[in-house]
């Protein structure tokens, strides 16, 4: 059934799977990439791109831009699509493994935050997994990026860039520089916020307030259709 085909049988659904995917659509990609080491942890691994060390995290959402955009030259990296096995990651398969990994009260906060996103018009939430956890995200329609996440651990990630490998997005300056005050962080593409109070959950709010403003009038940086 795959003779001649090279590449994935199925979608990836771990961590390993992406980096595999990577590695073979490294000579498609436009940029010239060498990767220099693969850390385990975050992020993913160190690369140059161009000559320029980057950080890369791997994402499957990224990397299937990439895979349809080859399928439509008439290259398949992946032979099938979605492994037959896998459930699909949606609101109740979140909550039910956030249910297994936060106490109440995070549980809680992290619904109200649903519940925010929910009510503004500009936002979608969109549903991934990963390995071990599954991510609820917060896509902005206008800007087609999501640059908060929130995972089935409770973690909260604020992402100023994309992928540099894969989809090399960044906020406009004035959203970083807003979110940078916000979260009193200065220099990282991505970083994790707390929440362990109200106070911490206001400031997420806060953040999102944010970014649905500058959505309305600012254009990301580093790509041309947003």
């Amino acid at each position: 059934m795959v003779n001649g085909i090279r590449g994935l049988l199925y979608e990836p659904t771990y961590e390993g799977e992406v980096l595999l995917l990577f590695g073979l659509l490294i000579p498609h990609l436009k940029d010239d990439f060498v990767i220099d080491r693969c850390l385990g942890s975050f992020p993913d691994c160190i690369a140059r791109r161009n000559g320029e060390e980057v950080g890369i995290e791997f994402e499957v959402m990224a990397l299937k831009e990439v895979v349809d955009e080859l399928r439509g030259r008439g290259v398949a990296p992946i032979f099938d699509g979605e492994r037959p096995d896998l459930g699909e990651v949606n609101k109740d398969r979140f909550f039910e493994q956030l249910e297994e990994n936060v106490d109440k009260q995070r549980l809680e906060w992290i619904k109200e935050l649903y519940d925010e996103v929910g009510q503004r018009e500009g936002f979608e939430v969109r549903w991934s997994g990963g390995r071990t956890w599954f991510t609820m995200r917060f896509f902005v329609k206008g800007w087609g990026v999501d640059p908060v996440a929130v995972q089935g651990d409770g973690k909260v990630w604020i992402n100023y860039t994309g992928n540099p490998a894969i989809s090399p997005w960044e906020l406009p300056q004035e959203t970083q520089d807003a979110l940078r005050r916000l979260f009193k962080r200065r220099k990282e593409r991505w970083h994790t916020v707390p929440l362990d109070n109200r106070e911490d959950l206001d400031r997420i709010k806060e953040a999102i307030k944010i970014i649905a403003e500058h959505a309305k009038r600012l254009k990301l940086q580093g790509r041309k259709d947003a």
